[in-house]
């Protein structure tokens, strides 16, 4: 039997906010989705310690998707870098991972951050046109390394996008 038996739509109410740790085994299965692997356990203790943000898209009381922000490694050019954005794929096209990135922002911008940067890996031109009609441009495209460490965050070719943000206290 090849036909289905019911189709139907339903709503489900979708909360973004900090990550906390009992998310993190979700986390963890996210990150075997994603181009590179995601130490999560050690990037949550970034996350306690300030140095990092990871948002979460509880979905009806469950992870639906993750958001991890790098808050230090472009400090000195008040940036803050967006990478790991990921959404179920059942509930991909829903406007989740577009909720996550302005969250992402307001976050950035509350820091004095400036810029939002984004790496996308190039072969997701789907997840590009998401973050170019929110208004990040192409910064720069970086190649994958020759021998890449499979630990390694970046290890494949992506775009760099950016997005100028206002940063707390400024107009705009």
């Amino acid at each position: 039997m090849d036909e289905p038996l019911d189709a139907f739509s339903i709503r489900l109410p979708v909360l973004i906010r900090p990550c906390v740790e009992a998310d993190l085994p979700a986390l963890d299965d996210f990150s075997r989705f994603v181009a590179h692997h995601v130490p999560v356990r050690e990037l949550y203790e970034q996350h306690r310690s300030g140095r990092a943000l990871i948002l979460v898209a509880e979905v009806n009381g469950a992870p639906g998707g993750q958001l991890w922000i790098d808050l230090e490694r472009r400090r000195g050019e008040l940036a803050g870098e967006i990478w790991a954005v990921y959404v179920l794929p059942g509930l991909r096209g829903q406007g989740i991972g577009a909720r996550m990135v302005r969250a992402a922002e307001q976050a950035l911008e509350a820091r004095g951050c400036r810029w939002a940067l984004l790496g996308v890996e190039v072969d997701n031109p789907d997840a590009r046109r998401l973050y170019e009609r929110l208004g990040y441009t192409l910064a720069v495209t970086t190649p994958a390394p020759e021998a890449p460490e499979p630990s390694a965050r970046g290890a494949v070719a992506q775009w760099v996008l950016r997005k100028a943000l206002r940063a707390a206290g400024t107009q705009g």
